[in-house]
């Protein structure tokens, strides 16, 4: 009778859609900053895979078999003959060769020939 056409239940005007709006911008944000920082943690990154040369301070990329001189932050020592896979920035020296600034050393991949890695 006054009701409503078809519906037995009336017109509650005091309902709120508050709190899932409030989940749901709360679940948004929080995959916002997990996806700003994977990002911030991964851009600008260089990795480099090789063989490590001469006295530990060179690298002979498998990717590109160009050499690059490392310059290592952390004052690792890199044992000539290992193949490493390397993390930091790609340089240039003042020469024009390529440089490496060494952030971290991921993985050590075993042994690899220094013969073949110098004739590259």
């Amino acid at each position: 009778m006054g009701a409503g056409v078809g519906t037995n239940t009336p017109y509650n005007s005091k309902r709120s859609y508050g709190s899932k709006a409030a989940i749901i911008a709360g679940v948004a944000a929080g995959a916002a900053v997990v996806g700003g920082l994977l990002y911030w943690r991964h851009h600008k990154r260089s990795k480099l895979l090789g063989c490590v040369a001469a006295d530990g301070n060179q690298l002979v990329s498998e990717v590109d078999n160009q050499t690059y001189r490392l310059e290592n932050q952390r004052g690792e020592s890199l044992p000539p003959g290992e193949r490493v896979e390397l993390f930091g920035k790609k340089t240039k020296e003042q020469t024009g060769e390529p440089g490496f600034e060494v952030n971290t050393m991921s993985k050590d991949l075993g042994k690899c020939n220094v013969r073949t890695a110098q004739a590259r």
